[in-house]
């Protein structure tokens, strides 16, 4: 089979990390994959393969890409386009119908994001969700159910030695408005007084974006404050492999949950927009269907984060052991292997016939 994977940038974060898996895994499943997307730090994570079609980013506008992927589709033969988030499915749908080849749409986030256009909604001859709550509570459900099917993120799990920093917390996000917003609250009105109660605590933060500079000056206030290294800043790191191995807690949700539970890392389900609890084996299923979110939960406040992380701390030993107990069961369920074979069946369900 010839794939076709487009999505509008390849630089940090989840749905980048997971068309890269992807990308990767169908090759070595003897698939020829050509992916489009804005040149990333991702490309240097693609196998040689994978043949990469950067995008200028001057030229990275609507009908310029879609006569672009509309081309390769013909030129190479290709038998399935597949468009992640809002812009890459949006030029897969069009460059797609223009081709005549079926199209796959990937929704990461919101449907009324990915799926904003009569376009996105209507052309795709199958609709993946991440997250079944995103789906069932689509306002266009009823139009796209009958061809919309629910397929977790996956990744490929390999044994890590743990050797985690007593009461060491680790946070891994991009650094856009959304997370420093929660980096604020965790930072300057949370960690200090967990500092009073769990004087070993520390927090590492690993991640890139605009609101970068704003971090490092919010980081080295609360440290001046504490007066010492309470909260380190990595910025953005190719392998989590060694940060995840060294910590106590993870804090997040989606790509970076899956990886710590992988890993076998306790994790407290959070971001900006909803605090869930810490993971055990009881609470694990109803966040796995919703791509590790708990779409119950309410924004963190001061004090519910505070409470979440200080029994951490004050269980850890629990929360370890039952994450070690996790771990085995992740990596059999959500195993990228098996992940990319459910895709590539959704790319068999793929028909010419208009939807």
């Amino acid at each position: 089979m010839v794939i076709l994977l487009a999505i509008k940038r390849f630089d940090f974060g989840g749905s980048e990390n997971h068309v890269c898996d992807l990308a990767n895994t169908f090759t070595q499943k003897g698939h020829t994959v050509l992916l489009v997307a804005k040149k990333g730090r991702q490309v240097f994570k693609l196998s040689n393969k994978v043949k990469f079609i950067a995008v200028n980013p001057l030229l990275a506008i609507f009908p310029f890409n879609v006569i672009l992927v509309a081309l390769l589709a013909l030129k190479h033969r290709v038998d399935v386009v597949h468009g992640h988030q809002r812009y890459g499915v949006f030029v897969a749908c069009l460059a797609g119908l223009v081709a005549g080849k079926p199209v796959v749409a990937t929704v990461h986030g919101r449907t009324r994001l990915d799926l904003r256009t009569w376009v996105s909604r209507r052309i795709p001859n199958r609709i993946i969700f991440v997250s079944e709550q995103v789906l069932r509570v689509s306002k266009c459900y009823a139009q796209i159910v009958h061809k919309s099917e629910v397929i977790p993120n996956g990744k490929a799990f390999n044994p890590s030695f743990r050797d985690p920093i007593p009461g060491r917390i680790l946070h891994v996000s991009r650094i856009d408005k959304n997370h420093y917003s929660f980096l604020l609250l965790l930072i300057q009105h949370v960690l200090p007084d967990l500092v009073e109660k769990h004087p070993h605590v520390s927090l590492q933060v690993v991640g890139d974006g605009e609101f970068l500079p704003n971090l490092k000056r919010l980081v080295a206030s609360i440290n001046e404050m504490i007066g010492r290294e309470v909260c380190l800043v990595n910025g953005y790191e190719p392998c989590l492999g060694s940060a995840f191995s060294k910590s106590a807690l993870v804090l997040g949700v989606g790509r970076v949950a899956l990886e710590a539970l992988g890993d076998g890392v306790p994790l407290l389900v959070v971001n900006s927009k909803r605090l869930g609890q810490i993971v055990t084996q009881s609470y694990y299923p109803s966040i796995k269907a919703n791509n590790f979110v708990d779409v119950s939960g309410f924004p963190p406040s001061n004090q519910t984060l505070f409470n979440q992380i200080s029994n951490f701390l004050s269980n850890s030993n629990f929360y370890e052991r039952d994450a070690n107990l996790l771990q085995s069961r992740v990596a059999k369920e959500l195993s990228l292997d098996s992940i990319a074979d459910i895709t590539l069946q959704a790319y068999s369900k793929c028909t010419r016939k208009k939807t």
